[in-house]
This record gives C-alpha cells, sequence and structure tokens, in this order.
C-alpha cells in the first residue's frame, strides 16, 4: 500500500480531530440537571448540525447516526483505497445481515426488518434487504471474495439456528465470528503494521469477551455440546485453541490465563466489575480503551490510512460517549455512575 497516497487524507482528518469530544465538554454534557438540559449543551457542539432534525429528545440517537453518517460519507470521499473502506464499514453490514437474517426467521415483515438497518455500511441497507429476501437477487458492491465469505456465514449460521431449537444467538456469534476473519484477511491484504495491529486486538478482544460471558454466566455446557467453535475467531495473537483448551478452567483462575499477555489488565479489571456490578458494561469499556490507545498511536504517523482509521474509531468512541449520557439522563442515573463507565476520549 502506498501511504504517500493518502497525505491529503490524513491532513483533512487531522484537522478534524481538534473537533472531536474533550473532556470539560464531556464534563458539561454530565452536569446537566436532565436530559434536556444535557441536549441543549450537545447543540453546542459538533452534533449541532443535526441536533434541529429532531423534537423529541428521547429520539437524539437519530443526531448520534447523522453524525456518523456525515463522517463516512467525508472518508468515502477522500480515501484512495476501497480496502480501508471495507475495514471500516463492513461491520455495520454485517449488522444489517444479522438484522435481516433474524428478522426474516422470526417472521417479522419487510418495513420492520428495514426500520432496523443501519446506513453506515458498504453496502447500500435497500440493496441488502432486497438480496437476502429477494429472488431476483442484485449485485453487491463489494469484491466476490468477501460474499462468498458472508454467503458461508449466513448458510452456517442458519444450520446452527435451526439444530439448536433456533436460538438467535447463534446467529449473532457465527456471523460475528465470520466478521473478524473477513477483517483478517482484509487487514493482512493492507500489508500495513498498523492496521494488522488493530484488527488483530480487535479480535482477541472479541473473542476474549466472549470467552468471559460465557465463564462468568456458567454456558460452558451449552456450547461444549455443539463439537464445534462457533465462538471464536480465527485472526488474532491469541488463536481459539487458546480459548477452547481453558474452558473448562474455574472462573477464579481465569484472570491467571491471561497474564503476560497485552490483555492481562483488560481481562483483570473487567471480571472484577463484573464481580462488584454484574455487568459487563465495563468489560467493554476496558476493551475500548485498549483499541483507543492503539488508535493514539497513528498520531505518530505523518501520513498514511492509520489517521482515517483513528478518527472514524474516535467518532464511534465519541458517539457511545453521546449515547451512554443521554439514555443515562433520560433513566435518571447518578452523574458519578456515568463518568466511570464511559470510555476514555480520543483527544
Amino acid at each position: 500500500m502506498n501511504t504517500k497516497q493518502f497525505t491529503y487524507a490524513s491532513a483533512r482528518v487531522r484537522a478534524l480531530e481538534t473537533k472531536l469530544l474533550n473532556l470539560p465538554e464531556v464534563e458539561r454534557i454530565l452536569g446537566a440537571s436532565s436530559a434536556k438540559d444535557a441536549y441543549k449543551i450537545l447543540n453546542d457542539l459538533d452534533y449541532s448540525t443535526h441536533i434541529g432534525d429532531i423534537n423529541n429528545i428521547s429520539d437524539f440517537q437519530v443526531v448520534v447516526d447523522a453524525g456518523l453518517e456525515d463522517t463516512k460519507t467525508l472518508i468515502a470521499q477522500i480515501c484512495p483505497d476501497s480496502k480501508i473502506l471495507d475495514l471500516l464499514f463492513i461491520s455495520f453490514d454485517f449488522h444489517n445481515i444479522k438484522t435481516i437474517l433474524k428478522g426474516s426467521l422470526n417472521g417479522n415483515d419487510r418495513d420492520s426488518i428495514e426500520s432496523q438497518l443501519l446506513s453506515f455500511g458498504m453496502i447500500p441497507k435497500e440493496t441488502i434487504l432486497s438480496f437476502m429476501l429477494d429472488e431476483d437477487k442484485p449485485l453487491l458492491s463489494i469484491p466476490t471474495e468477501y460474499i462468498q465469505i458472508i454467503l458461508a456465514g449466513i448458510e452456517r449460521a442458519k444450520k446452527s439456528y435451526k439444530a439448536q431449537n433456533n436460538d438467535p444467538r447463534l446467529i449473532d456469534l457465527i456471523l460475528d465470528q465470520t466478521q473478524m476473519e473477513l477483517l483478517a484477511q482484509i487487514a493482512e491484504s493492507t500489508r500495513n503494521k498498523f492496521i494488522s495491529d488493530f484488527v488483530k486486538a480487535f479480535i482477541d478482544l472479541s473473542n476474549i469477551k466472549a470467552f468471559i460471558r460465557v465463564k462468568m454466566l456458567k454456558q460452558e455446557a451449552y456450547f461444549e455440546e455443539m463439537n464445534e467453535n462457533i465462538l471464536f475467531a480465527e485472526g488474532g495473537v491469541l488463536k481459539p485453541s487458546h480459548f477452547l483448551s481453558k474452558m473448562d478452567a474455574d472462573t477464579a483462575t481465569l484472570i491467571n490465563m491471561f497474564r503476560g499477555t497485552n490483555y492481562s489488565s483488560v481481562v483483570s479489571h473487567g471480571i472484577e466489575a463484573f464481580e462488584k456490578h454484574k455487568s459487563f458494561v465495563y468489560l467493554e469499556k476496558y476493551a475500548n480503551d485498549y483499541l483507543l490507545g492503539l488508535a493514539k498511536k497513528s498520531k505518530f504517523i505523518p501520513f498514511g490510512p492509520e489517521a482515517l482509521i483513528a478518527y472514524f474509531f474516535a467518532k464511534q468512541n465519541n458517539a457511545q460517549i453521546i449515547r451512554m449520557i443521554m439514555v443515562g439522563k433520560l433513566n435518571h442515573i447518578e452523574q458519578d455512575l456515568l463518568r466511570e463507565r464511559l470510555n476514555t476520549l480520543y483527544v
């Protein structure tokens, strides 16, 4: 990959990084006395372009999505390599595929399924809906090899779903696994160390989160009975065998399993937080913060695809922070409790 072709794109997003959420802005929103006041504060921030689009505060997600849509449009315009776009946006295609598959298997009507689709993917949501539901299937705007991998994942998910009494979790797990392995393939094809390291960490953390959930919820027997690995994806530093061989380990020894790896702190803090709060919210936070730390390393690279990847990850991080605060305000969650759950900021 020729990194020099990213000179303009890198400079453009570096300038935009100055508009990302900062700590004083987050504290202003957190300090608002109500969801209505928090919403007013958003008017002063980078999302103000879309604030006026809605009247109901509970529809704030429309504003957040519109901000991400703007970012996607910009990156698609300035990015000189389609592989980077695939890495950034194909996860949204998988979200739509899972939504359509679960909705159709559950007998939901087409309109209700379409209302849950996201518009950030590489494939227009109307196109992927038609591809999944109609006999006369449209062409997809992604490489043929991607389509083959996705179709294989869909068929595998359908088979496991039916074999396990229509358990919808299996659709999510198998298609998440398919997505991770496709991301690993795309990352490897870029021959870029930053991208490779970032995607490997993303896959490792996805596997770690799946493993800890299964162990803490004591669901090992359910997945072991399948005689098939549907939990852990290839492509990370930690191989699926690392997790599969430890499925019978006592939960008290889980932290020790990851000592000496890059993820020791994520695991130890995530497990401790679950034992205290009975929630995986903190595990998600620590995993996200680890990836954010990797993204920040892109600041030392003068030009290349790293800036685009880091910037979009930072924008998603901002969206998650705003979403968590607004949901917390709407549900009257205390400010201090909200603060400790928030992801670390990029800037």
